[in-house]
């Protein structure tokens, strides 16, 4: 009888161990859930900040570039004070000084600046230039070496599928999505969506006319990297 409960109490000290490691360790589960949701939950707010912050800097060069090119229309006018010129003269003088006026705001773009402001699906997307991958924490990334956004040939612009162009799997052919630069603001119109492959070389070619194509890993729900790339193709239109 005295070996049993020896034994008994022995085996209930052990019960009671195990109860008392088992809750140490559901503890321990809770605590680090909570620190990684709150984790989390930083990384989400910082990363809006960030965007928040190139929105402001975009907002900035705008102005700017509207009080340049303000300053530049009034020099012009003044000049051309008490000359008659025709209606077609006009026009083609003032998409001369327009074109002129773009250029010279591109040329002083660099790497990392702010350059336009995307709007889809009512989602505000900063975009910034250059090919370092870092800056798709802030926005989207203009993807250096192609042309920017508005001009002749294919502008390509990248983000992430699960990051500021989640947006876009809720993009149709024939939407419109707004484009507004630090040297004008455009309209896009959706003609073409498709899905590729990330070695395709076509996704640089020119349709004939100033295009945007807005490309992002897919699928959108996928672990690991993505096999494929969802790229949606937007025409200027105005």
């Amino acid at each position: 009888m005295g070996i049993a409960f020896g034994s008994s109490s022995f085996l209930m000290k052990e019960v009671m161990s195990m109860r008392k490691f088992t809750q140490f360790v559901s503890k321990l589960l809770i605590v680090v859930g909570v620190f990684m949701m709150a984790l989390g939950a930083y990384g989400i707010y910082d990363s809006k900040q960030q965007v928040n912050q190139t929105l402001r800097e975009l907002q900035n060069m705008q102005s700017a570039s509207d009080s340049l090119l303000e300053g530049e229309a009034s020099n012009n006018n003044s000049q051309e004070d008490g000359l008659e010129i025709n209606e077609e003269l006009d026009q083609e003088a003032d998409e001369e000084k327009e074109s002129i006026n773009r250029g010279k705001i591109i040329s002083e773009i660099t790497e990392g600046d702010v350059i336009a402001e995307l709007v889809v699906a009512n989602t505000s997307i900063a975009v910034l230039t250059g090919k370092n991958e870092k800056l798709l924490k802030q926005g989207a990334l203009h993807y250096g070496g192609t042309p920017y956004p508005s001009e002749d040939g294919n502008s390509i612009i990248i983000g992430h599928r699960d990051g500021v162009f989640n947006v876009l799997q809720k993009v149709s052919l024939g939407d419109e999505i707004e484009l507004n630069t630090v040297y004008g603001a455009y309209k896009l119109e959706v003609v073409e969506i498709k899905i590729m492959d990330p070695m395709d070389a076509s996704i640089f070619d020119s349709y004939g006319y100033p295009t945007v194509s807005l490309e992002t890993c897919y699928p959108f729900s996928y672990f690991g990297p993505s096999p494929e790339r969802y790229v949606v193709v937007g025409k200027v239109v105005e």
